[in-house]
């Protein structure tokens, strides 16, 4: 299967900012759903939704609802806190949940994508195996796991 909308699709979140001071937490908490990220600035990154839109920007009231009650069963102090800031933006889906990483069925072309809210805890795995595809190294079991030709028909 040639790579479509239904092999690495757009997922958007909707987030939150606020200000606290002092930080209601030293360390990212996940819980309920959602997270809650204390900057040392005092700032409160609060998320976020998960909604297969397509790429349909924009905030909800539904959305922004959904981050609210999330954030405040984190911390139940952040009723008190005012909005400073809202977006939304897209992350890379694929169907089993997991990044397309590694040589595709087109000559030369390799991905590292579909990473989804996981990229930045994935990148040295990804390095790593973009550079055993690229480099003709045998395929670790990482490698086939991760293999964006897990969704190409088989072969008759």
């Amino acid at each position: 299967m040639p790579f479509d909308s239904e092999t690495i699709y757009p997922v958007r979140g909707q987030m939150i900012t606020t200000q606290t001071r002092p930080p209601i937490f030293r360390r990212i908490v996940f819980g309920a759903g959602g997270y809650v990220v204390t900057r040392p600035d005092g700032r409160v990154l609060c998320g976020s939704t998960m909604e297969r839109v397509g790429f349909q920007r924009g905030i909800t009231f539904g959305g922004m609802a959904d981050v609210i009650e999330k954030a405040t069963r984190i911390a139940p102090d952040l009723r008190q806190a005012a909005i400073e800031s809202h977006w939304s933006s897209f992350r890379p889906g694929t169907p089993d949940g997991l990044p397309l990483v590694g040589r595709t069925h087109i000559d030369g072309l390799f991905l590292a994508s579909g990473h989804y809210r996981n990229g930045i805890l994935l990148a040295p795995l990804t390095a790593e195996l973009i550079v055993e595809a690229m480099t003709g190294e045998s395929e670790s079991r990482e490698a086939r796991a991760l293999s964006p030709r897990r969704f190409e028909e088989p072969s008759v």
